[in-house]
């Protein structure tokens, strides 16, 4: 009974054969002693998996006999062992034209290995023949129908196709062994990929060297990509790592490690973190809150490393591996997963998740979501809900009838970053210019030293990214207790308010307006120098905003006041004054008298949330105290301005 084993797992098939298998056995279509005596040596070469013989012996069936119909069913399902496509359309339209009634399921056989070829009108033809066959089951007739429709989708996408030109990344790059899983840190500067190397320790039964993967590292200095190193040791060790995932400031390093002495499955996620010296560190299991009894791969940390998305086929899913996140809790440790269920997870297989330094677009692939055949790569974005919108394929030419996986995209929003043979044999990284209806956001960041302003020693703080008006946190991280070092990434097109808060310490506010450069996506450097609660310490509130010539507060501002209510309340016997500030535009007495309206303004609204009026007072004190140069915009932007000030400390 022939059974084309790979086309037909793929598409979950109900293959049936059995009216005709006494037919084939029998070998009915040739009476050539001679080809039916190759045909059962190529049989049992297939049955011992020595399909180079294999072909060798069914050849000369199909010379001695070129009608021999049976010989073409078996080559076809020898072709579909080696995943060969073509062979097995060319063996099935050669058995369709020695007579295409001899087997009912020919036609549909066919339509699954043209469509698996990706050509997508004739797999459409094929099938349309095989819903009119009297002899087909109901079962097979309803799948078939989905297969027309899907068909029609493929067709849609290859009539419609979107602007495509990969790029090499460079001659030093365009190496004979193959590369892929790209990832890149939030500057552009370090990509990180999985390169396949021969394996001088281990062999194959039949003496072949085993293949092995080796994280390799390459930056980029002075407009070009440089030779790539090995990430050397403790990472990479004599068996595989791969599927990794470097994180936006460069410092930690996500991946698939399998069969390992510590995993808890199949495989696991690790990982490396860099010193202060810049040293990788030794890798570590993620744990068993994320690590389960099953298949986890290929793990991505979202731009603030607070949460963790990943593959893998534990139970609880929608399918047979499903894309889940997990989060890390204020202890560092990850919580239990969740599956990000629908509309991104399906039936089938989703994998590769990506998220973009915006923290709101997920790339991943699917066979799930209606495509080109197998894994095509897809684009979701998170609305202002929260939730997940649905999916949307990245197109042909870019997906295509084969796998396409593993894919990532800078910071800009407009390079995506993905491994391929579409230029050679080997799979190499290349580049492409993502069309724009798939775009994320465009992101610039911050990167920043946090230390202690009299000592200026580094500090551990929470650097926290808030939406403004809405308030909501778009980013937060913890800086370096041993650098002080943090970055943060700023999607453009919106306001922030950016706070650093440590415990013993003033809070610092930071204010970053992305609205009117929506391309922006330089960087912003910033160092942040945390004063302790004494006497004459104060902090200037880079988030609060009046209407023009007026003291009253604009909307934006209640999302720091909020923050500054609750971090006065928590600074039992610290007294604070709020200070209100100008530039020196206009006569004396009136930037006095707007001053201390304004710093009203701001007490009055403490006082309503909770702050007792003996722990805060307000003074005005116009343009006496200037910060800046009043003969400069700049310098008279920075002049109008509300300070919190330390005035007592019990």
């Amino acid at each position: 009974m022939n059974k084309l084993l790979k086309i037909f797992a793929t598409f979950a098939l109900l293959f049936s054969v059995v009216a005709a298998s006494a037919q084939h056995e029998a070998l009915t279509t040739t009476k050539s002693s001679k080809a039916k005596s190759y045909y059962f040596r190529a049989k049992s070469f297939m049955n011992q998996r020595d399909l180079a013989n294999a072909e060798i012996e069914i050849n000369k069936a199909i010379d001695a006999d070129s009608r021999f119909l049976e010989a073409y069913l078996l080559k076809a399902e020898m072709c579909s062992y080696g995943d060969f496509c073509e062979c097995i359309v060319e063996a099935l339209l050669a058995a369709r034209a020695i007579d295409s009634t001899f087997d009912t399921y020919l036609d549909y056989n066919l339509a699954n290995a043209l469509y698996e070829n990706g050509q997508y009108v004739e797999s459409k033809h094929y099938y349309s023949i095989f819903l009119n066959n009297p002899k087909a089951n109901a079962k097979s007739k309803e799948l078939t129908q989905q297969y027309i429709a899907k068909c029609q989708i493929a067709i849609d996408l290859v009539n419609n196709p979107v602007p495509f030109e990969p790029k090499s990344l460079g001659a030093d790059l365009e190496l004979p062994h193959e590369q892929y899983w790209p990832s890149l840190s939030l500057d552009g500067k370090t990509l990180v990929f999985t390169m396949l190397l021969p394996d001088s320790l281990h062999f194959r039964p039949d003496g072949s060297i085993m293949m092995q993967e080796d994280f390799y590292v390459t930056r980029f200095i002075d407009g070009q990509w440089q030779p790539a190193v090995p990430i050397g040791a403790p990472i990479n060790t004599i068996g595989n790592e791969g599927a990794q995932q470097i994180s936006a400031d460069g410092n930690t390093l996500v991946f698939t490690g399998c069969n390992r002495r510590d995993g808890f499955g199949k495989c696991d996620i690790y990982f490396a973190k860099k010193d202060v010296y810049g040293q990788w560190g030794r890798p570590y299991n993620a744990g068993s809150a994320v690590n389960a009894a099953s298949a986890d791969k290929q793990p991505c940390l979202s731009p603030d490393g607070r949460y963790l998305y990943f593959a893998s086929d534990r139970a609880g899913g929608l399918g047979k591996m499903d894309i889940w996140v997990s989060e890390l809790d204020a202890n560092g440790r990850w919580g239990k997963p969740k599956n990000l269920g629908a509309p991104i997870n399906t039936p089938g297989d989703d994998i590769c998740p990506f998220i973009h330094p915006d923290n709101q677009t997920l790339y991943f692939s699917s066979d799930g979501h209606p495509g080109l055949g197998k894994k095509d790569i897809f684009m979701s974005r998170r609305d202002s809900t929260g939730q997940w919108t649905e999916p949307v394929n990245l197109g042909y030419p870019i997906n295509s009838h084969r796998d396409e996986i593993g894919l990532v995209v800078d910071n800009k929003g407009v390079t995506a970053y993905f491994s391929s043979n579409v230029n050679s044999d080997t799979k190499n990284i290349y580049t492409f210019e993502l069309p724009e209806a798939v775009r994320p956001t465009p992101v610039s960041y911050v990167s920043g030293l946090v230390t202690d302003a009299q000592t200026n020693l580094p500090l551990k703080a929470q650097v926290q990214l808030l939406n403004l008006p809405k308030g909501d946190t778009v980013m937060s991280v913890v800086s370096s207790a041993e650098s002080g070092d943090f970055l943060v990434s700023l999607p453009v097109g919106r306001q922030y308010a950016m706070l650093a808060t440590s415990p013993g310490y003033l809070f610092n506010s930071q204010h970053f307006n992305l609205t009117e450069t929506h391309s922006a996506t330089e960087p912003y450097v910033v160092n942040i120098k945390l004063e302790k609660p004494q006497v004459g310490a104060n902090t200037i509130l880079r988030n609060i905003f009046f209407k023009f010539d007026s003291y009253e507060l604009m909307p934006q501002s209640f999302v720091e006041l909020n923050q500054m209510a609750v971090f006065i309340k928590n600074s039992a016997g610290v007294k604070f004054e709020i200070g209100g500030h100008t530039d020196n535009v206009g006569n004396d007495a009136y930037n006095q008298q707007l001053s201390e309206k304004r710093a009203k303004s701001v007490y009055d609204y403490l006082i309503s949330q909770g702050v007792g009026q003996s722990q805060l007072s307000y003074k005005g004190y116009g343009k006496s105290a200037p910060v800046g140069d009043n003969a400069t915009a700049e310098g008279r932007e920075a002049n109008r301005r509300t300070e919190l000030k330390v005035v007592g400390v019990e």
